[in-house]
């Protein structure tokens, strides 16, 4: 697998955003299936993209998106926290999971997966059904273009 961020073009952050979710989806995915094959080196190699890609996507939602949001809505203490609080609990399960494959732990890695999987699924839902049309709608059209051509960029 590569760390390669290439994307169909996109006319918005919902498309863009859910377009990146699948795709670590995809790349996490992966790595399991060749952890589960005893392919050790590779299921670690594999998840160093996964791993990348999702700081990357938590980078530019935290960085971009959210104040991006906060700032046309006015609201500071609401969507964008809980996000940001359940970004950190993302990034101990994934910190679990890495330390696993490092031990070559798969007991281990189920477990980081199963946290992982306990707050990805309602946590993405939000985002692709609440927070990024919200964004969408609120932007005019080239200034939605702009922004998903800065996210791909970033």
């Amino acid at each position: 697998m590569s760390t390669n961020v290439a994307s169909p073009g996109f006319d918005s952050v919902t498309g863009y955003l859910t377009w990146d979710h699948d795709r670590l989806e995809a790349v996490l995915d992966a790595t399991r299936r060749l952890m589960q094959e005893g392919r050790w080196a590779d299921a670690r190699e594999t998840y160093g993209d996964f791993d990348q890609g999702l700081a990357r996507h938590i980078r530019i939602e935290e960085d971009v998106l959210f104040p991006l949001f906060e700032a046309r809505t006015g609201i500071v203490d609401g969507p964008t926290a809980v996000m940001r609080e359940e970004h950190r609990a993302i990034r101990s399960a994934v910190t679990l999971m890495r330390q696993a494959l490092e031990a070559e732990d798969a007991g281990a890695f189920q477990e980081g997966r199963v946290f992982l999987e306990s707050v990805m699924p309602a946590h993405n839902a939000k985002e692709e059904h609440v927070l990024y049309p919200t964004t969408d709608r609120m932007l005019e059209p080239s200034e939605r273009a702009r922004l998903v051509a800065r996210l791909q960029r970033a």
